[in-house]
């Protein structure tokens, strides 16, 4: 089964399937590149850099969203990124393995486990239902760790602490840390990162 996402900034996948052992497998295209997370840990993202790779995640999630899928696990070590280190350079949404329809069963707390928790969207946390505005907030607090270089919540107090970050404490300023930043991005950040699903950017 090839997916349609591959044709919007979607990591392209082949085909799916289990083992003769009961092990699930996909098949997907391979990019010789490197991911968001990779890049800002070797010092090679720029504010510039950071704002267009998040712009690109945003039209493939645009486009899953328009699909009905939710993605679940959006975060700068699921984008993947070519190895040209310019404008040509190539931005594509990988790890689908664990999104889903919108509309299939059991999406809420089974849904939540497989969230990374320094990108969780509170409504996830918590159990609730959700839709693909819990990959808008995701996406900002990945945003806010391409800029600043830490997540939005610290997590040296453990995961019920970030939890409770992300269900409790406003969003935090980029311009706190990065004072250098244009204070525009503390208000498209507040905003992806609305605890209420309804101020946040459509989805």
């Amino acid at each position: 089964e090839i997916y349609t996402l591959s044709l919007h900034d979607a990591l392209p996948i082949y085909r799916r399937g289990e083992t003769a052992q009961g092990q699930l497998w996909i098949a997907m295209q391979f990019v010789d590149g490197d991911d968001a997370d990779a890049a800002l840990r070797a010092g090679t993202m720029t504010p510039q850099r950071a704002v267009r790779i998040v712009g690109e995640v945003a039209k493939a999630l645009d486009y899953a969203h328009r699909h009905n899928v939710v993605h679940r696990d959006v975060k700068p070590a699921n984008f993947l990124l070519s190895a040209q280190r310019d404008a040509n350079e190539r931005v594509l949404l990988g790890d689908f393995g664990v999104a889903r329809a919108l509309d299939d069963v059991g999406l809420t707390t089974t849904g939540s486990m497989f969230a990374t928790m320094a990108y969780a969207a509170p409504e996830v946390l918590a159990g609730h239902s959700f839709d693909g505005r819990a990959d808008v907030y995701s996406l900002g607090c990945s945003l806010f760790r391409l800029l600043t270089g830490t997540t939005p919540f610290p997590t040296g107090n453990g995961p019920a602490a970030v939890m409770m970050a992300h269900l409790h404490a406003p969003p935090p300023r980029v311009t706190e840390r990065m004072p250098a930043l244009p204070s525009a991005l503390d208000a498209v950040i507040a905003r992806a990162m609305a605890k209420d699903p309804g101020w946040r950017f459509s989805a």
